[in-house]
């Protein structure tokens, strides 16, 4: 991909806009004299954005007017020209690892599709800010390791990432990965056709089945992208880590464009869907009707499926129009026009392959991590390795 490329894909998304911002507001803090000095721009986007968050006690208020004195009042309506005028005159950071983790983490596990976006996410994509927002994507298109992000599966490098709060998985047990696999994804199957067949659903995910499992693989200095990058995340500080054998010669699907995932769904759709007012509307605006791929199918000739950092940052809650596939006549009235399909990309973590037929094996002992609190950087939070622990 070309710098521009990887600039406009960085530029179309939410997931891709809260990344830029989040660089954007660490490249202010980082000048800032003191650790737990608030910027200008900090400032105006904390307020701005608590008057365009959907989830925040204020949101209620608007229907019980008798909990208004019980609330402190919304900050002031900062002018999005000022914030788009900041954003436009800060000298940015360099595009490090770690800062460029950090940000990718924080646009990550604030994604959510069952609601309206958070208000970070709506402040970066109205015009002004999405605007002023192509000055730091150009900035981040010249860095290698963004263009790294683009890339197909790190085939010698993937590693299994086990929550030490969660439990054990069950996909081996009884007939084995193989066949749980497949009894699971065709079980998603029926579900998502009953859905099709009712004009709804409560689904808010787009991923092969829950059950299914997912890799991922590295960041350049070998941290593992999964305990960095991880949807609806349940807040778990201990974990490890065990690298698998190489995936050559295993068939893959690769996403690593808006035509990919658009192929996929051409190629292998469930029937599509109406969501009327539900989870994906709330999320995007758009009525659907919504498609998405049928893992099972898919499974009849890949072993797995992955997306990458790059693809996701520029799909991951963004209406994709699958052009070929209409809302069947029992999904609209005599008097619609035929509407094309529209998919999404959610519930996805970046860069995960999940294995629609098992894993490859595990090619050494697993390695304990742990999150800690970054010293110097209130409310930053990372991973390290244990010392000496492994196994």
């Amino acid at each position: 991909m070309s710098d521009a490329e990887v600039a406009t894909a960085l530029t179309r998304g939410p997931r891709g806009l809260r990344t830029l911002l989040e660089f954007a507001l660490r490249s202010e803090r980082a000048v800032q004299p003191h650790p737990r000095k608030i910027g200008r721009l900090d400032k105006r986007v904390y307020d701005a954005a608590m008057r365009r968050e959907d989830s925040v006690p204020h949101a209620y208020v608007r229907r019980l007017p008798f909990l208004r004195s019980t609330l402190a009042p919304l900050p002031p309506e900062p002018s999005l020209e000022e914030i788009a005028a900041l954003i436009e005159a800060l000298p940015l950071l360099d595009p490090l690892e770690d800062v460029l983790r950090s940000c990718v983490a924080d646009a990550v596990t604030t994604a959510r599709y069952w609601q309206g976006m958070a208000g970070e996410d709506v402040l970066a994509s109205t015009p002004p800010v999405s605007r002023s927002l192509e000055r730091v994507g150009e900035h981040l298109s010249r860095s290698p390791l963004v263009h790294s992000w683009f890339s197909g599966i790190a085939t010698d490098h993937q590693q299994r990432i086990t929550w030490d709060e969660e439990e054990p998985t069950t996909m081996h047990d009884g007939l084995g990965y193989e066949a749980n696999a497949l009894r699971d994804l065709l079980e998603q199957r029926q579900e998502w056709r009953a859905d099709a067949r009712t004009g709804g659903t409560s689904t808010w995910w787009t991923t092969p089945h829950f059950r299914i499992e997912g890799t991922a693989g590295v960041f350049a200095d070998g941290v593992p992208i999964h305990l960095w990058l991880v949807e609806d995340d349940f807040g778990y500080d201990r974990a490890h880590a065990q690298p698998l054998e190489g995936t050559r010669g295993r068939r893959f699907v690769e996403i690593r464009s808006e035509q990919d995932w658009t192929d996929l769904c051409r190629e292998h759709p469930v029937v599509p869907m109406q969501d009327p007012g539900g989870n994906w509307h709330a999320c995007t605006g758009a009525d659907g009707p919504w498609v998405m791929p049928d893992w099972a199918s898919v499974a009849r000739t890949a072993d797995g499926v992955h997306l990458s950092l790059g693809a996701y940052l520029d799909l991951a809650g963004r209406p994709l129009e699958v052009r070929g596939i209409e809302a069947p006549p029992t999904l609209r009235s005599g008097r619609d026009a035929p509407r094309t399909a529209l998919s999404i990309v959610a519930g996805w973590h970046p860069d995960t392959t999940y294995w629609l037929h098992e894993a490859p094996r595990p090619a050494g002992q697993p390695e304990a991590w742990h999150r800690i609190d970054v010293d110097g950087a209130p409310g930053e939070l990372s991973w390290t390795r244990d010392r000496g622990a492994r196994g």
